[in-house]
């Protein structure tokens, strides 16, 4: 019975809300699958949000594609990043890859999830 209360205060508790920043296909593929693939709800305006995730498209000089995901707070301070190369062949999306990582490090009872609570709980 107790199992049950805490899973229903879970599924009701609200998420943090995560702007995504960027202009990429990348940032454009995050903003689609943000929310089913994360404990965070998509902000529409950073002024809206807990945190601001940053995405981009990284490409070195022989041709290789990267995509960087990095997430701050509202302090700029950074709470997480990360880095996942395109593949030739694009079997797995680098988003996806980077958006499951995201989850596992933050989601649900991480200390950044904890400290973007606190954050959004002393904002007037």
């Amino acid at each position: 019975m107790l199992g049950y209360a805490f899973l229903i205060a879970a599924l009701v508790a609200p998420h943090p809300a995560v702007y995504v920043k960027g202009h990429s296909r990348a940032a454009t593929k995050t903003r689609e699958d943000l929310q089913a693939r994360t404990c965070y709800n998509l902000a529409q305006s950073p002024e809206d949000s807990d945190a601001i995730l940053e995405v981009d498209h990284l490409f070195n000089r022989s041709g290789d594609q990267s995509v960087v995901m990095v997430l701050v707070d509202r302090e700029d301070k950074v709470l997480w990043e990360g880095k996942a190369k395109e593949d030739p062949i694009p079997l797995r999306s680098p988003v996806n890859r980077l958006l499951k990582r995201l989850a596992k490090s933050t989601c649900p009872a991480s200390s950044v999830v904890g400290q973007l609570d606190v954050a959004r709980a002393s904002r007037p």
